[in-house]
């Protein structure tokens, strides 16, 4: 007899598998077994399993690859968020008015994760993606939502911080991040400067609701010089005006 906790074994370890397909990108039955530990009969049932479903495909050199299935299941859960229908209009008038990269940014289990991004006409391509998860204070974005948290979380997510932050740079400590995220709650602009992908900065503005709650962040990615070139206040001036606009509109949602 099937036991709950053997049942939960099971799918923690059908877990294993899709994540182990999303990174390499593909597997053969003996190939997932010997990285997984697990026997080729149950790395073939698994397989089978996400086959059956529909969230894998086996290509005619018999390996698995995670089917557009999971891109289905992506994008109902990228518009179930209320910020994403709100945001919508305001990343590609980001992206239209300043030919960069619009990414919108919202916070999930104490990180910030890429909801959704608009390419403009000259920005470049960056290791970057819709889905990608960071730390909240190593993207524009992501700080922009730190520094607006309550209080109380905003502190408990800093004591989980390791510091000095980029040791093998600047060497941010605890007090430097804290002075940074108080200078965002008064202007109401975040930067990243070149930290997480070099040669690339952030600017970004957090979405505030009608209750002060803060719902995700609006920024731009682009050269340095570039962003330089647009004129660093014309840029803080459109991310205020739009993210001022989203706040108010999610509320109507």
């Amino acid at each position: 007899m099937t036991t709950p906790a053997s049942r939960l074994t099971t799918v923690d370890r059908l877990f294993d598998v899709v994540e182990f397909l999303q990174s390499n990108g593909s597997t053969g039955v003996t190939e997932l077994a010997e990285e997984l530990e697990l026997t080729k009969s149950s790395a073939h049932a698994y397989l089978s399993a996400l086959k059956t479903r529909g969230y894998a495909i086996q290509d005619n050199q018999s390996r698995y690859h995670l089917s557009l299935q999971f891109l289905d299941v992506g994008s109902s859960v990228q518009r179930g968020q209320k910020v994403f229908e709100a945001a919508h209009d305001a990343l590609h008038h980001i992206a239209e008015q300043t030919g960069e990269k619009a990414w919108l940014v919202v916070e999930e289990g104490d990180q910030s994760v890429f909801l959704a991004s608009v390419q403009g006409e000259n920005a470049i391509l960056i290791d970057t993606q819709v889905g990608q998860r960071t730390e909240l204070y190593e993207i524009a974005g992501g700080k922009a939502i730190l520094a607006n948290l309550p209080e109380s979380r905003r502190t408990e997510l800093l004591s989980q911080y390791e510091y000095p932050l980029y040791p093998d740079s600047v060497g941010l400590t605890r007090s430097e991040l804290e002075s940074e995220l108080q200078k965002v709650r008064e202007t109401g602009i975040a930067y990243n400067d070149q930290f997480y992908i070099n040669a690339v900065k952030g600017i970004g503005a957090p979405i505030i609701d009608t209750n002060d709650e803060v719902r995700g962040a609006l920024s731009i990615s682009g050269p340095y010089n570039r962003l330089e070139q647009l004129g660093e206040e014309q840029i803080i001036e459109l991310l205020i005006s739009t993210t001022s606009e989203v706040g108010v509109n999610i509320n109507y949602l």
